[in-house]
C-alpha cells in the first residue's frame, strides 16, 4: 500500500501513443471479496498507476493487424520453459497456441 507521501495525479505524464487513447487516472480501491468465492479472498486495498486506454474497443481485425505488424505473441502462445515446471512431463508442456499442437496427439 502506498505511504502517505504518495501523490496520485489525474494528469497524464506524457502524450498517448495513438490519438484514440484516453488517460485513466490511477487510484486506490478495494479488490477481492471475503464474502463470495474463496479465490477472491482476502479483500485488500490495491494502488493502480494511471494508464492509457483505447477509447473504443480493439476489434479482432485491429488485433490481427497489430500481430502481423509486430510479431506479438500472447503469454498463452509462448512455449513453456521446462525449468519453470520441475517434474512436468516434457510431452505435456505446450503453449496455448492451437496451431502448435497436433490434434492427432490430443
Amino acid at each position: 500500500m502506498p505511504d502517505t507521501k504518495t501523490v496520485l495525479t489525474a494528469e497524464a505524464p506524457r502524450e498517448p501513443l495513438h490519438s484514440n487513447m484516453r488517460w485513466i487516472p490511477g487510484g486506490v480501491f478495494w479488490m477481492g471479496s471475503n464474502s463470495h468465492y474463496r479465490e477472491e479472498a482476502p479483500e485488500h486495498r490495491v494502488r493502480v498507476d494511471g494508464f492509457w486506454m483505447d477509447y473504443s474497443p480493439v476489434t479482432n481485425a485491429d488485433f490481427q493487424k497489430f500481430v502481423a505488424e509486430t510479431g506479438y505473441l500472447t503469454f498463452a502462445e509462448i512455449p513453456p520453459n521446462p525449468a519453470d515446471y520441475p517434474g512436468a512431463l516434457p510431452e505435456m508442456l505446450h503453449s496455448g497456441r492451437w496451431s502448435s499442437l497436433s490434434l492427432a496427439n490430443a
